[in-house]
């Protein structure tokens, strides 16, 4: 009897042991490994659309200037029209003059491909609201690519979500610096 109790408690132990250290490994890498993404500050959107029933919006690219703030998956923020480019002519907003948007989204973590990020937006347009889904995939905390459906003009196209205009790799602006 005492040889069966020994070898239960050996057992017990080694198999406490062992579930406290895969604990401990699966922190670390989820903690320092597959650290969670961190897209708190500032962004900018630039949307390029390739799809739309409006034909002058065809190969617009607006820039949003956005604000976001990160809790755990969930983001939520606020952006401003700073831009748009039209047929090669490019018209700055005024500070006034800017359209603002309401922002929130949800991280979807993959620990064996990039991060997904999930965002809608409401968008308060001068003649009216609208909104807009994109679909993105995070490359890092400073690059985001994908693309978004928007209910003006049911328009489609990409995104690019980039920390500095001049990180920009697929959807190319003017140089002049908008911030003037």
């Amino acid at each position: 009897m005492k040889s069966f109790l020994r070898d239960v408690s050996v057992e017990v132990s080694g198999a406490l042991i062992g579930a406290f250290l895969i604990s401990i490994l699966f922190f670390a890498f989820s903690d320092f490994i597959f650290k969670a993404p961190n897209l708190n500050g500032k962004w900018y959107a630039v949307t390029s659309t390739d799809i739309t029933h409006h034909k002058p919006f065809q190969d617009m690219v607006l820039i949003f200037e956005v604000i976001i703030h990160q809790k755990g998956e969930n983001i939520s923020g606020t952006a401003e029209k700073i831009a748009e480019i039209v047929k090669g002519n490019r018209f700055d907003y005024a500070y006034e003059k800017r359209v603002r948007v309401e922002v929130e989204g949800s991280i979807d973590r993959n620990f064996l491909s990039k991060d997904k990020v999930n965002i809608h937006w409401l968008e308060h347009g001068r003649k009216r609201d609208s909104s807009a889904f994109f679909n993105i995939i995070r490359f890092d905390d400073h690059y985001m690519f994908g693309k978004f459906n928007s209910t003006i003009a049911n328009s489609q196209g990409k995104v690019e979500w980039v920390r500095d205009l001049s990180s920009l790799k697929k959807i190319k602006i003017y140089t002049k610096d908008i911030l003037d």
